[in-house]
């Protein structure tokens, strides 16, 4: 039977992730130690034949040979490009650096025209700003009239209320002469606005009011 050592090593790895698997606090320095062998020699071993260790599922794996190889054969065209080859990329990075130029000019034209552009709606403001200076009396005007509208409130009539405590004595007939449209619109008024009250108290009050208003003595 063969020790551990002598196993070929994809054996070995077999093994060592076998155990890795079935026991999961164990680890391959303690699986080196009981196996009596230097773990430096068995990872050793294994990097000589592209057997690297995965942390993540803690186990041996082999390497994929085909991308080192593939990597080696990329780096031999690269270093076999011929002459021809070189001028061709160089051509192509000139022609990104004209194109980049190109961009770069482009881009410093978009600029100057943004500013002319800025330019002209700052003195078009700046006209516009006149012209309202010019007109700052005709404005002042406008908001004068304004603010005077403004101040004009509706007022509500005040609810008529007669107040027969200053009447006096017994209704006495008086004739006097009215003119004919006062008279019509005073009848009309007294019917249709106030006709709770009656003419003779409608009349008495007005006479008062105006008496008291115009009165010279007061």
């Amino acid at each position: 039977m063969k020790t551990f050592s002598e196993l070929a090593i994809e054996d070995q790895v077999k093994f060592i992730n076998r155990e890795l698997k079935r026991d999961k606090k164990t680890s391959v320095t303690k699986l080196c130690k009981n196996l009596n062998i230097n773990k430096s020699t068995f990872i050793t071993r294994c990097n000589k034949n592209n057997f690297k260790y995965n942390f993540d599922s803690r186990q041996y794996e082999k390497e994929d040979i085909d991308k080192e190889v593939m990597q080696k054969h990329n780096k031999s065209i690269i270093e076999n490009l011929d002459e021809k080859e070189e001028n061709k990329i160089k051509n192509i990075q000139k022609n990104n650096e004209c194109i980049s130029k190109d961009i770069q000019l482009q881009n410093e034209n978009i600029t100057k025209v943004k500013q002319k552009h800025n330019k002209s709606i700052s003195e078009e403001m700046l006209d516009n700003i006149k012209e309202l200076l010019e007109m700052k009396e005709q404005l002042k005007e406008v908001i004068q009239e304004y603010n005077k509208s403004k101040s004009i409130v509706d007022i509500e009539l005040p609810k008529l209320e007669l107040d027969k405590g200053k009447f006096k004595g017994e209704p006495t007939n008086r004739l006097i002469k009215v003119y004919k449209n006062i008279n019509d619109n005073w009848i009309k008024f007294c019917k249709e606005e106030y006709s709770e009250f009656k003419m003779q108290d409608l009349y008495s009050m007005a006479l008062m009011e105006f008496m008291e208003r115009y009165s010279k003595k007061n």
